[in-house]
């Protein structure tokens, strides 16, 4: 989920005093401490997705839902179950071996590109540093992968900066000192204190991320090396921030 929805949800639950809250799209689900003097992603309790993981881990996971369990204070997820024989559990039930249907007689290898990470639903995180740009069309989500394992999703590569750039301060690696952050080449700023260039211009259009200004004023290739930019600049490594669409 994106860092100002979760912020959101999180003042709304300081508001009201609420413990834990729990955000989903129906697929995914994030549970979080709400008091917890940590940053942001580390109050996350537990995430699960229901369809990337095995039904038993996801039941497991989702006990954290538990009411009993969130009325104890301890809102954790359940041990992992015993799996083989013991003195106090029966022996794990044996079912017949199923036939196994023969493999086909050519197999073609399915290659995989170079710089991608596999995962689970069958589309491929590509590192960063290695994307100089992307489709123009047909988009209908860019999906990024943090280093802590977090992700956010958004439809436009100018919200994937702003969402990067609130990860980057919420986790303490990005400061008003390190700004202003401006392109290899070229004046104008990418990232200020304040809406203005070093002419004292004001940004032609600005997008808030949290306290500092983001520019938006680009389009999607130089968005994608704006946000190499910014991450480089506070000392973060960009191959460690993935991307797919």
């Amino acid at each position: 989920m994106s860092l100002s929805v979760i912020s959101q949800v999180l003042n709304y639950c300081l508001i009201e005093g609420t413990a834990h809250f729990a955000i989903t799209d129906g697929r995914r689900w994030e549970i979080y401490e709400t008091h917890k003097p940590v940053p942001i992603s580390e109050k996350q309790v537990v995430s699960f997705d229901l369809l990337d993981a095995s039904s038993s881990d996801v039941c497991l996971k989702a006990l954290a839902l538990w009411r009993q369990n969130i009325a104890s204070g301890q809102v954790g997820t359940a041990h992992t179950p015993v799996v083989t024989p013991t003195d106090d559990a029966p022996a794990v039930v044996q079912y017949p071996e199923l036939p196994v249907a023969a493999p086909p007689t050519q197999a073609t290898p399915i290659a995989t590109p170079p710089d991608t990470v596999a995962d689970a639903n069958n589309k491929d995180w590509i590192p960063l540093m290695s994307v100089q740009n992307a489709p123009q069309r047909g988009i209908k989500e860019i999906e990024v992968l943090l280093p802590d394992n977090s992700r956010l999703a958004e439809k436009y590569w100018q919200d994937v900066v702003r969402e990067t750039v609130l990860w980057l301060i919420n986790n303490g690696h990005l400061k008003a000192e390190d700004c202003p952050v401006k392109p290899d080449r070229g004046k104008l700023y990418i990232l200020h204190t304040q809406p203005y260039h070093s002419d004292g211009t004001r940004f032609k259009r600005h997008i808030e991320a949290g306290p500092l200004f983001l520019n938006p004023d680009y389009g999607m290739g130089q968005h994608i090396r704006n946000l190499k930019t910014i991450i480089q600049q506070v000392g973060q490594d960009p191959s460690q921030f993935k991307v797919r669409w």
